[in-house]
């Protein structure tokens, strides 16, 4: 186990962990940061966000550090400069779109701290606007970008119904070239690199900065 004086660095989730279930950071939570940075123990988030929604609370508590983003597939500097990727297979990506387009599914892809949509509507507004993501960028056909921009992720927005039977079919696409996941939210999917995680973001870092995984807990709802 370890100990309080034995902390180096604390790796810290924000949506359900660093902020509350309103989306919002509780004056407790944020004088325990506080406390941490004070006792010179480096603050590191590990979100599914993008570093462009993740930078206000980075900001307002003074993190002097690296961040893990986009569900461990970015690992930027303290100044944003990109460190470490992961990024999914074109071809993949490329099978995928057809298929969402085919059957009228939204998707939305991640590139660094871009958001990219084929059109803006109310279905891709509301499950990035509210979580403090900034607003997509509407360019037309997304299979334009595949190849040209790094893809670090796809979000695919539909009914829940439609998304459960969706999951099975993208699973036998995607096979071992690509990873599926819904944190919690039945309205949403999830396409990603094969063994993305925050966890696994984190090792990289670690051996950058010479700490052992010993003197480094990390919290998350999940």
């Amino acid at each position: 186990m370890t100990s309080t004086s034995s902390i180096r660095l604390i790796a810290i989730d924000i949506d359900g962990t660093l902020l509350n279930p309103q989306s919002e950071l509780t004056p407790r939570v944020e004088q325990a940061i506080r406390g941490a940075l004070a006792q010179d123990i480096q603050i590191v988030l590990a979100t599914g966000k993008s570093r462009s929604a993740a930078l206000p609370f980075i900001e307002k508590l003074g993190i002097p550090s690296a961040g893990i983003f986009l569900q461990g597939l970015v690992l930027n500097d303290a100044q944003g400069k990109l460190l470490h990727q992961q990024t999914l297979d074109a071809n993949l990506l490329l099978r995928v779109l057809t298929i969402l387009e085919d059957r009228g599914f939204q998707a939305i892809l991640y590139s660094g701290t871009r958001i990219l949509v084929r059109r803006r509507s109310p279905e891709t507004d509301a499950v990035l606007i509210p979580f403090h993501e900034p607003a997509p960028e509407a360019v037309g056909p997304l299979q334009n970008f595949v190849g040209t921009v790094p893809i670090h992720k796809l979000l695919i927005v539909g009914e829940p119904q439609a998304i459960t039977a969706l999951r099975w079919q993208l699973g036998h696409v995607a096979g071992t070239a690509g990873r599926l996941m819904q944190a919690g939210w039945p309205n949403m999917l999830e396409l990603l690199p094969p063994g993305a995680s925050e966890g696994a973001m984190l090792a990289p870092l670690l051996a950058d900065l010479q700490i052992p995984p010993t003197a480094v807990p990390a919290v998350g709802d999940a």
